[in-house]
């Protein structure tokens, strides 16, 4: 059912005395209970959705619903001076008013007095859930924001992060399956980090001296080939003189 923020506002005055005798009876205004004087009842104040609105928006709202559900919210009180209170205000997490209904209140507030909310602190401040329950009281503004934040009903503790974790502050360190990750990754590199750092290190001087290798069995082999071929050039010309010499020993001599 949605909660109505219709609120008639009772303000008791400065005179009158009890057993004052009733105004007369009105129908449109029934009879009060027994006990309530009527004289020193303040005029009605009506409020929707935290707005000062007449009696017709007022009963308009209820009718069509035009009135926000503000039940399943939690209560956050503030009771303290003005200045206390307006610095607990300043350090209220952003969308606070989301999930919270935020009120503040001076320690001599009637509301105050004839509550049990304590006092005493430079603020003091309740949180409450939506039915009453106390989740948290402080009387000082230390760490207000980061408690207040956490009773915030979306609140998840996995999200907190943890500078001294570096590069783990995203890793959910609550889990045994991620401590078991970890520590698995952590023996198998102290173990075999460094044999394998040497495996690969031999492997790519294996096949570095391999290229090397190549290269000089390549190199080795052009030389040879260009020395058989040097040696094939040079039996070619020996031939090639062996054979003029040869024309030139059969030539007839000229005057014959």
């Amino acid at each position: 059912m949605k909660a109505v923020c219709l609120m008639l506002a009772m303000v008791p005055a400065l005179y009158g005395q009890a057993g004052k005798q009733r105004p007369p009876s009105d129908p449109q205004n029934p009879p009060l209970p027994t006990g309530v004087e009527a004289d020193k009842l303040g005029d009605k104040k009506y409020i929707v959705n935290g707005k000062p609105a007449t009696r017709e928006d007022a009963y308009e709202a209820i009718e069509t619903g035009g009135v926000d559900d503000v039940s399943h919210k939690r209560r956050i009180t503030i009771v303290g001076s003005a200045d206390d209170c307006n610095k607990a205000l300043a350090l209220l997490p952003k969308g606070t008013d989301k999930w919270a209904i935020v009120k503040q209140y001076r320690p001599d507030d009637w509301h105050v007095i004839n509550s049990k909310f304590v006092s005493t602190g430079s603020p003091s401040v309740t949180v409450q859930d939506a039915e009453g329950g106390v989740i948290h009281r402080q009387d000082n503004l230390d760490d207000l924001q980061t408690a207040i934040g956490k009773t915030n009903p979306a609140y998840d503790p996995r999200t907190d992060p943890d500078l001294r974790r570096g590069l783990l502050s995203g890793v959910n360190i609550g889990s045994m399956q991620t401590i078991a990750i970890i520590v698995a990754v952590t023996v198998l590199l102290t173990l075999f980090g460094p044999m394998a750092v040497r495996y690969v290190w031999t492997k790519t001087i294996a096949a570095r001296s391999a290229r090397l290798q190549a290269i000089e069995n390549a190199t080795a082999q052009q030389a040879a080939f260009n020395k058989e071929l040097a040696d094939a050039m040079k039996q070619l010309q020996n031939g090639l003189l062996v054979m003029s010499n040869t024309i030139k020993d059969k030539k007839p001599a000229s005057g014959v």
